[in-house]
């Protein structure tokens, strides 16, 4: 017997839409906000003070051109087109270099627990296609020297990368484009905005009061939708990646869709969660990845050494972790074990 799960139901989008539209009606709004689907997610943004309502449109053409350029269940997009030229060199785009040449640093600096070359094992998974199924070990061990990132070569715009691999950003696009988002959003000289792409949080500035935003941390695998915590903060991108979120099922055993790419397996390492705090958002997405992969112990060392970042971790007994930077910011449910982690 095999299930597929997500994390984004249709019921929750038609009660938060629900919710938007009933409070439209009861009260008079002081911010613009804007709801769109894309990058197989629901985007949504609320800004503060916007004098040209063209900011919608700003901000949706800069997510539907991430959507072309790194999409890769789209034929015609950019990422598609060199997937297909694999072996041989291929000029990208500007942003598409630029987005391979970080994802490959982050790749160095954690040893490719963050990789973006999974796309062989997200395929043979299932996860590229929703036709889940589990895939033999001695088929994962051909694909292997295919997720190989340290084969990926990138010299000014040329990317070469070895004949059969191909790339997919799903653990760095939504960072990738929060960040030109915000961006945006400084030049036009806003000051206080909130933007939720596909589950991907940046606060800019304070909520208009001055007062700090209020971000709840989800309990993994809670249908009543509990809080590990609540955030307080200002300026920052929180980005969580689980094994919660999208996963299936098959003879009583769950597989979810953060690979560890020494194995080719989903990463198995008592975690739940992980969330990566930072004020850039392209680190935060990468690290909430590659904290998950890695597993706590290393992960801690690796955010002793960084600095710039704070982490929530969940574990699969349902402890929280936090680091010590969020201790006068984080509010962990009552009732619920945590403890903080020093540096």
């Amino acid at each position: 017997m095999r299930t597929v799960k997500y994390m984004w139901p249709l019921i929750a989008c038609l009660i938060l839409c629900m919710t938007l539209l009933c409070g439209c009606a009861l009260i008079q709004k002081d911010y613009q906000s804007y709801e769109m689907y894309s990058m197989d997610t629901i985007m949504s943004w609320k800004v503060w003070d916007a004098s040209d309502s063209s900011i919608h449109e700003d901000l949706k053409s800069i997510i539907l051109e991430a959507e072309q350029m790194l999409s890769v269940t789209n034929q015609n997009s950019e990422a598609s087109n060199m997937n297909r030229e694999s072996g041989t060199p291929f000029e990208a785009s500007d942003a598409l270099a630029g987005i391979i040449k970080r994802s490959l640093t982050f790749a160095e600096e954690t040893d490719g627990a963050l990789n973006v070359a999974l796309y062989p094992i997200l395929r043979a998974w299932g996860f590229t296609t929703e036709n889940y199924s589990v895939p033999g070990q001695e088929y994962l061990q051909e694909l292997l020297p295919y997720t190989d990132w340290t084969r990926i070569q990138v010299e000014g715009n040329l990317v070469t990368m070895q004949d059969g691999m191909a790339l997919d950003f799903g653990a760095v696009g939504k960072g990738y484009v929060t960040d030109v988002c915000v961006d945006l959003l400084k030049e036009k000289g806003i000051t206080s905005a909130r933007l939720d792409l596909g589950g991907n949080i940046y606060t800019l500035g304070t909520k208009k009061d001055g007062t700090l935003w209020n971000i709840g941390v989800k309990m993994p695998f809670e249908t009543n939708n509990e809080l590990a915590g609540i955030l307080k903060i200002q300026d920052t991108a929180v980005v969580t990646s689980g094994n919660y979120q999208r996963y299936f099922e098959q003879d009583g055993k769950l597989y979810h869709h953060i690979f560890d790419s020494k194995t080719g397996y989903p990463a198995d390492n008592g975690l739940y969660s992980v969330t990566i705090l930072s004020q850039d958002a392209f680190e935060a997405d990468a690290l909430s990845t590659a904290y998950f992969v890695m597993g706590q112990e290393a992960a801690e060392e690796d955010w002793r050494q960084r600095g710039g970042i704070e982490v929530i971790w969940i574990t699969s007994d349902y402890k929280i972790y936090y680091t010590e930077g969020l201790k006068d910011c984080f509010t962990v449910t009552e009732g619920l074990d945590s403890e903080m982690v020093i540096r």
